[in-house]
This record gives C-alpha cells, structure tokens and sequence, in this order.
C-alpha cells in the first residue's frame, strides 16, 4: 500500500486500535470455555501469509505419532456452507474450506472440524473425544481458553508495514505479544537482524521454522516426482496465496525456474475461465506442465486441466530446537 493511502486510513487504523483496547478489556473478564482436552493455538498478528498452515500440520503429526487422538478447529475461511462440520474423505474445498481439506489430507488420522466458532467446534472435537486440539488462525480467538498459544511472525517483514488494518496488516498492537507462550518466526533468514528486536518486544521464547521442499505429487494420481525431474520440464507455476513469492522463492531453491508466474489473490475460488487461461498460456509457452501449491491443488479435480500433467508441492517444515519445542507444547 503506498504511503498516501496508509495516510488516508489512517484514522480509521486510530478507530481500530480503540476498538481493540476495549476488546481487550472485555476479555480479561468475560467467561470463557475450558475443555478438558490440551488446546494448542497457532495464530498470527499479521493478516495472510505468515506460515501458519504448515506449523498445524507439523504440530499435528506430531501430536498423533505421540499416541494422541489430535483434532485441528479451523474457521474454513470462503466456504459455502457455514454449519459446524467435520471434513470428510469426500469433502470439497467448497463446503470446509481449502485450509482445511490441505489439513486433512495432509496429517492421516487427524480430525479436522470447521465452524464459524472455534469454541463450540473444539467443544465437539473434544466431546468427540480428541485428546490434543489444535486451533488454527485462534490468537484472536478469546472465548476458548488454551494451554499453548504460539504467533507465527514472517521473519523477513515481523509486523508489515507496522500500521494497524485498515492502513497496513497488523490485526493487533504489537504490545499483544506478550499474550504469547512462544514466537514462531517462519521464513527464517539466519542473515535477518530483526529477530532481536522482536524477541525482546515480545520477551518470550522464540523458535525458527524453515520449510523443506520434499517432493512434488501429480494432481491426477498423487504420484511423487523429485524437484530434479520437475526442473527438467518447462512449467507455467500458479498459486493463490498471501505471500505467493515464497511460493516462486521455494522452486527457484530447488532449482525451477517456471516460463511464467500467474498468481491469484488469497482463498482464490478458480473458475472454468481461469483454468482455461492457464491452459492457454502453457500451449503459448509450449510447457510441459503446470506447477501449484498443495493448498490450491485442492480444488481441482483430478481430471481439471485434461491431458495437461499438473504437480503440486508437497512441503513440511523443520523448527529449530524440537525438542524444546515438543517439550514447550506438552508432547
């Protein structure tokens, strides 16, 4: 956003800062729900794009590998249907959610439940009988209580621009850090030198994500191919995401280099248009395939893009110290 636009909402940011030191105020006092259940939250102070979706699914997994029936709460931002849900095998992105159903797929065995209110969609996880609860996107969420609640923070950009919505991305102050068990800087740069900074704003233990490339999958079968066999093809890369330039930075480290980039914004409901304008664009540049992330590869149907092979990445993430870590989080 340029500068004369943050200067033009920048009273409504002033409103929105008010807003929340009420909101604040409120949830010292107001009741909230206690479950049984250990309840993990992994949220963020910056709108999109700060890694959250992979630090569920490694939590996830390893809730599960440690002998815990584990459910994931999301919101299943975009979806149709707003009912409290828990996704199935069968499930479209359409009616749970594209966040979600990634989950679901990705993390076998773990339960994933969607609803307008995390609360009451933890209330059935755990009344369902999972031991381990993890609630995506839930540092906003203050009605539930929660045993862990970790802040994913992009380490190359911790706060955005640093101005509260609508004139930049922070959806709270800074100062709510401190509500925080632990900070999880994502995207890690070992040459970055804003990690002091932020670590001694917040004053809480910190941890490094970093994401690993482990292979491509094929949309049609789910069949894995290596980076080295999809660098040898000439592909058009597409995504649908907040910060769609990690998604480009994470193939040009493993040595891709697509003919064209077309990204789409956030949660981006592709229509038959879309996919025959990318169709169209890799005759153009006569390409062998089309690359995407496993997030948007849940909305196509194996048979979307015809004859045209699509692959998406299949990524996991390693954080620093896990054992610390494990050990922060109670597994």
């Amino acid at each position: 956003m340029s500068l004369p636009l943050r200067v033009l909402f920048f009273p409504l940011a002033i409103m929105y800062g008010i807003i929340i030191v009420f909101w604040d105020l409120y949830w010292r006092f107001a009741p909230k729900i206690k479950l049984s259940s250990k309840v993990i939250s992994v949220g963020n102070i910056v709108a999109g794009g700060t890694g959250k979706t992979p630090l569920v699914i490694y939590i996830a997994k390893m809730a599960k590998e440690a002998g815990f029936k584990t459910a994931v709460v999301a919101r299943g931002y975009k979806r149709r249907k707003k009912e409290m849900t828990e996704v199935g095998g069968d499930d479209k992105w359409e009616t749970v959610g594209d966040e979600p159903l990634e989950i679901f797929r990705a993390a076998p065995g773990v339960r994933v439940y969607v609803g307008e209110s995390k609360a009451r969609a933890a209330g059935k996880a755990a009344a369902d009988g999972a031991e381990v609860i993890i609630v995506d996107d839930g540092f906003q969420h203050r009605g539930l209580c929660r045993d862990v609640d970790l802040v994913c923070l992009d380490a190359s950009q911790p706060f955005g621009s640093g101005w509260l919505l609508p004139a930049g991305k922070l959806r709270e102050p800074r100062y709510n850090l401190r509500r925080a068990d632990a900070l999880i800087f994502t995207s890690y740069d070992k040459d970055n030198n804003t990690i002091d900074k932020v670590v001694d704003y917040g004053r809480r233990p910190h941890f490094f994500s970093v994401p690993r490339l482990v292979s491509f999958a094929k949309l049609d079968d789910n069949s894995a191919a290596s980076g080295d066999t999809i660098a040898r093809f000439k592909s058009i890369a597409f995504c649908g995401l907040a910060n769609p330039n990690k998604f480009k930075m994470t193939l040009n480290r493993a040595g891709i280099a697509p003919l064209k980039f077309r990204f789409f914004s956030d949660h981006h409901r592709y229509s038959r248009f879309d996919i025959e304008m990318l169709m169209a664009m890799a005759r153009r540049e006569n390409a062998d395939c089309l690359i995407t992330t496993r997030k948007d590869a849940v909305k196509f149907d194996s048979v979307a893009f015809g004859d045209l092979p699509v692959y998406y990445t299949v990524i996991d993430i390693t954080v620093s110290d896990e054992t610390e870590f494990k050990k922060m989080i109670g597994l």
